[in-house]
């Protein structure tokens, strides 16, 4: 049984949508990203995410962001 078949007879709404590898996906990611699948993937994460820091909020917690580490050739051309 191909993966295709698989997806489609567990998941009905997944007919009908293109298949394609992962290395086409990852040469054309800019294009991928903007599918309806990624874009409800985020939307699960974002929801995801907005529930874990407004429960957190209500806790008293405090978010912060820490500086991101950056690679040493990029800090050779500062002056």
């Amino acid at each position: 049984m191909s993966s295709y078949s698989f997806y489609t007879d567990f998941f009905p709404f997944c007919q009908g949508l293109a298949s394609v590898g992962q290395d086409i996906k990852l040469d054309n990611r800019v294009l991928d990203l903007r599918t309806a699948t990624n874009q409800a993937i985020f939307r699960v994460e974002g929801g995801i995410m907005k529930y874990f820091r407004d429960a957190l909020t209500e806790e008293g917690f405090v978010e912060i962001n820490s500086p991101k580490i950056i690679s040493g050739k990029v800090l050779k051309n500062c002056p």
